[in-house]
């Protein structure tokens, strides 16, 4: 009697879980900083699908407030894993603008991120992650972000979703086209990974490194700094450490301005200048709050969804042993420019030795074959987190798929390009050859020269500073790289602060649609003994200031725009 009254109110349990999940959205305005425009549901799924491990998850739920509401739905699906669609909603509300009045934009953070809840915390070591999370631990993979979404639409009540996925977002984009195919409108995958998922030893970033350099030194962009910077890039890796250079070069992938200041800081670095690769490595480190990017759930999520090289049933040291393997198989030239030493600590599935749950089977829950569902596939040439090697693979995979490589752009093509990345989604929506309307896309940056080491040797006598030719270049060139640095510091536009590459800082703000900038110098140094102090301000190509110029044998003032004055004095 008692068993079965146990089956009789689990049945029960389950069927009301499954009843929540699909249960009619209930949308209200948002009340939260940043999410004007757009209304608010929770939308509850269960935990655990199966019902074997009880719990729910409340999924954060966005739409963009439109009137009438349109009948087809579009799905922005943010990267990661861990990253917050709905913190994104005004950039998305952005992005997506031409297509206002055909779609209803709809924003759903993943279990675990974002406003989502609960929120996951996890340590960052594989083995104290999983012992925290006990049996939830098998559930934040790329399957259950997929079952969600599903409930999702059916909460909606869209008969078809239209899906744009970013980064790993890419991967559950087409994960649910083929779990879903008759439910899937159309997908866009920017920036996509492969079609398998994450590659454990992280061979596809490394291979990427040379062509990527290739593409922005094409046409002699480099030429003035050097002609060979896979060589360099080599020479660097084996003086200064290649682990230093990948950092580097990866964190370029989100900033792509930092590009336009690589090629001159390794040969900096070479000349014995650290200086400029330092300061790269500081503008690159990226600064996220819990509520952009939840780091946690990285773990749970590749090392359970990854093709790791071992069984699950092996121990800590076999599976070390059968990553060494794995990595070893490589052709010794795999790491070029960098080390294979490199490509060993940077591999991905380090981090996954110690994690209990380790079967892809529940990531791919599609047919093996592709559904011949529209897809359009969009890869930046200098990206290297999802190489264009990667975005070639996923278009060759889907039967009806359109790619459209975008040079002098790295990671999020449609972030960084958007007037013609929207024409190409325009394109793409009405069901018309998408061709490339990015062909001609331009650096967001010249390559910057190589930052001098000395300063020129000033006049003994006293003269204006604009009279002075070796002072007025110096002077020229640090107001240079700081309306520069301002587009690498503040790429989306707003309120900047950096240091001076050897010394002072900088503050001010900058517009990100016209690039019109307006800084205050504090005792910059772009040359060693050179300090400028002032403001500056307007288009980047026609800059007005006020700067007080200090140099060893005096100072003055130098005013430039429509009307110039200057003056000097001796110390």
């Amino acid at each position: 009697m008692r068993s079965t009254l146990a089956v009789v109110l689990a049945a029960v349990a389950m069927l009301a879980t499954a009843a929540a999940a699909h249960a009619e959205l209930r949308f209200t305005p948002c009340t939260e900083a940043g999410q004007e425009g757009f209304e608010c549901a929770t939308l509850r799924v269960p935990l655990d699908r199966s019902g074997a491990v009880p719990g729910t998850v409340r999924l954060r739920v966005e739409r963009l407030i439109q009137s009438p509401q349109p009948t087809r739905t579009l799905v922005n699906i943010e990267g990661g894993p861990g990253g917050s669609a709905t913190w994104r909603s005004q950039q998305s509300a952005r992005l997506f603008a031409p297509l206002r009045g055909r779609y209803q934009l709809v924003l759903v953070d993943p279990r675990g991120v974002g406003a989502s809840r609960p929120y996951l915390r996890c340590p960052d070591a594989a083995a104290r992650c999983a012992r925290a999370l006990g049996r939830r631990a098998a559930f934040y993979t790329t399957a259950d972000s997929v079952a969600d979404l599903e409930s999702a639409r059916e909460a909606l009540g869209a008969p078809q979703l239209f899906l744009y996925g970013t980064s790993y977002g890419t991967f559950v984009a087409s994960q649910y086209a083929r779990t879903h195919p008759d439910r899937t409108e159309r997908v866009v995958l920017d920036s996509p990974v492969e079609p398998a998922g994450v590659d454990p030893r992280g061979r596809a970033t490394f291979a990427a490194i040379a062509p990527m350099l290739s593409s922005l030194c094409a046409n002699g962009a480099c030429d003035a700094v050097t002609r060979h910077p896979v060589a360099d890039t080599a020479a660097a890796a084996r003086r200064i450490g290649a682990g230093a250079i990948y950092d580097v070069l990866l964190a370029a992938d989100e900033n792509v301005a930092l590009r336009a200041f690589y090629p001159s800081a390794v040969r900096s670095a070479l000349r014995g200048d650290g200086a400029p690769l330092r300061r790269l490595a500081a503008l690159g480190r990226q600064r996220y709050t819990k509520r952009m990017l939840n780091p946690s759930i990285w773990v749970p999520t590749n090392c359970t969804d990854m093709r790791l090289p071992w069984q699950r049933g092996q121990s800590p040291a076999q599976r070390h042993a059968s990553m060494v393997r794995a990595i070893n198989a490589l052709p010794r030239d795999a790491a070029r420019p960098l080390t294979r030493q490199a490509l060993g600590d940077m591999a991905p599935g380090w981090s996954c030795v110690g994690w209990p749950q380790t079967s892809l089977a529940r990531a791919v829950t599609g047919a093996p074959g592709p559904p011949t569902v529209p897809v359009l596939v969009l890869s930046g040439l200098l990206d290297l987190r999802t190489p264009p090697a990667d975005a070639r693979a996923m278009a060759s995979f889907f039967p009806a798929a359109q790619l459209m490589e975008v040079p002098n752009r790295a990671h999020g093509v449609l972030r960084t390009d958007v007037a013609c990345g929207q024409q190409a989604l325009l394109a793409f929506v009405d069901d018309r050859p998408v061709g490339n309307p990015c062909a001609d896309t331009k650096p967001l940056l010249e390559i910057q020269p190589v930052a001098p080491r000395r300063m020129p040797p000033a006049r003994r006598k006293p003269v204006p500073v604009n009279q002075d030719p070796a002072l007025l270049v110096a002077t020229t060139d640090t107001v240079s790289d700081a309306i520069a640095i301002a587009a690498v510091a503040a790429p989306n536009g707003g309120a900047l602060r950096v240091r001076g590459l050897r010394g002072g800082w900088m503050t001010g703000r900058r517009d990100a649609a016209t690039g019109r900038i307006r800084l205050r110098l504090h005792r910059v140094r772009y040359l060693p003994r050179l300090r400028v102090s002032g403001w500056v301000r307007g288009a980047p190509n026609e800059p007005r200031g006020s700067l007080h110029v200090r140099w060893p044998r005096g100072s003055g003032t130098l005013r430039f725009g429509a009307r110039a004055t200057t003056r000097s004095s001796r110390r």
